[in-house]
């Protein structure tokens, strides 16, 4: 492990002066954000004071930190035990540098997905009578990055931070901790939690902000947001229209009314570009087309998050996108979000998307014929040449490359002759013609993405809970 250039890892610890509930860590009930206390009369003097965004202000150099035998341990009691409010928690924000090409540090350079490199976080809280630990494996990305972990999430108010392992060209530059609140601040309604997609996945709900989901922000590209959704039809309010006009055959670009849309099916999770989400409220705003309250809602997430612009009375887009999973199907979860993910990277890496463009328009002419057959038969507009693209990408990188051939052949090539039966024996013929066909491609675009990010197929979580 690199220094910041004196003899020990010297890390600037920043801390809210409002820190951190210690028992809303232990489990105390989240705040619901639509039964607020009623306001009480305030002179301007009170209110300006009392509606103050909670200053950071720096404790200094953690001088105890000492690297021994491959661990690093960081005293947090002095920054977060004396100070406990029931509605926040601490978030602690660990940043690091690894060399930008993961071929240099990976274990396996042949080889993606092999040997990747990795350290532990531990929170720990040292009792009289036992030590409570909660244990986070963090695979190392290239490039500057940083690593968000909640006091709430572990169910203790950790004392201690402990950096477990070590890598030659691992730097860790600083280490922030910072107050947050567990309940909708005024003002401040739609800022995200950054965190890794494993932490979404792991977070408690019930340290949720709102009821319905909680926001977060992807800590690998912080301007993709992320829906965490309690309920599928709250999801659906939220984005169905918005599927069947930016990608559903026969569709798109067509506003359904909720009565059109009754009964028909939209997707269990979903990602959109700021291309797509400016275009759909733009067509909205152009018709006086009326749209649910979550729709709505999600402009307002979107806008604040910069993904889309309103001015000059126009939708406009702007950088990052959205993805969206709920809570509701639990053993799909990760996959879901790993297949949105993928989508999230292909809009935020120009290196990777360009790749993918060129190696879908160096295809066998009968290859993107059976990728335009199949995204038909799962309902995509099959002559939308960039959502061809970006399916094909994301369905295969998904899970990883060594399955990918069990995934298709298992999961929908029987469906899809049987769908399209007038093609079954194409479909025959196709496969007994290219039959490396997912796997080969499934290898030359993780590769590709591998090189331009450090994910690999069917993994882009980076923070995974150690089961104990």
């Amino acid at each position: 492990m690199k220094t910041t250039g004196l003899p020990t890892v010297v890390i600037a610890c920043m801390l809210a002066l409002a820190l951190v509930a210690c028992s809303a860590a232990s489990g105390g009930d989240s705040v619901d954000a639509r039964a607020e206390e009623p306001a009480e009369i305030r002179t301007e003097e009170q209110a300006a004071t009392q509606d103050r965004e909670p200053a950071e202000t720096p404790v200094g150099i953690v001088d105890r930190a000492a690297y021994q035998d491959k661990e690093l341990r960081i005293e947090l009691s002095e920054a977060l035990g004396s100070i406990a409010f029931e509605k926040r928690q601490a978030q602690v924000q660990l940043s690091y540098r690894m060399p930008d090409d993961p071929a240099a540090f990976w274990g396996d350079r042949a080889n993606p997905g092999r040997s990747p490199q990795r350290i532990e976080l531990a929170l720990d809280a040292d009792g009289e009578d036992r030590r409570q630990t909660k244990r986070y494996r963090v695979t190392l990305q290239p490039g500057e990055n940083s690593v968000y972990l909640y006091s709430g999430a572990p169910g203790f108010c950790p004392t201690a931070l402990r950096i477990i392992g070590d890598h030659p060209d691992l730097e860790i530059y600083e280490l922030r901790v910072t107050s947050v609140s567990r309940s909708v601040e005024r003002g401040n309604e739609f800022a995200p939690l950054p965190a890794d997609l494993g932490t979404v996945i792991e977070y408690r709900q019930e340290l949720w902000r709102r009821p319905e989901y909680e926001l977060y922000s992807w800590s690998s590209y912080p301007e993709i947001v992320v829906l965490d959704i309690a309920e599928l039809d709250y999801q659906s309010r939220m984005f169905k229209r918005l599927a069947f006009f930016y990608e559903k055959n026969e569709h798109r670009g067509t506003l359904l009314s909720n009565e059109e849309l009754e009964g028909k099916h939209g997707w269990n999770a979903h990602n959109y570009s700021p291309e797509g989400l400016a275009a759909f409220f733009q067509a909205a705003a152009d018709t006086g087309f009326k749209l649910n309250p979550e729709e709505y809602h999600l402009a307002e997430i979107a806008a604040a998050n910069g993904v889309i612009e309103y001015r000059d009375r126009r939708y406009r887009p702007g950088e990052g996108g959205v993805l969206s999973i709920s809570r509701q199907l639990p053993w799909l979860r990760q996959v879901f979000l790993t297949h949105e993910a993928m989508h999230g990277l292909f809009y935020m890496v120009d290196e990777f998307r360009e790749f993918t463009f060129d190696y879908w328009e160096a295809l066998a002419p009968e290859e993107r014929e059976f990728w335009r057959l199949f995204f038909e038969f799962r309902d995509f507009d099959p002559t939308y040449e960039y959502l061809m693209v970006n399916e094909f990408q994301a369905y295969l990188l998904q899970q990883p490359v060594q399955i990918v051939d069990e995934y298709f052949y298992d999961t929908w090539i029987g469906r899809l002759k049987a769908d399209r039966s007038d093609r079954a024996g194409w479909i025959r013929e196709f496969l007994q013609q290219h039959p490396g066909t997912f796997s080969r491609s499934a290898r030359d675009l993780e590769r590709a993405l591998w090189q331009a990010t450090g994910f690999t197929a069917g993994d882009v979580l980076r923070v995974r809970r150690v089961r104990e």
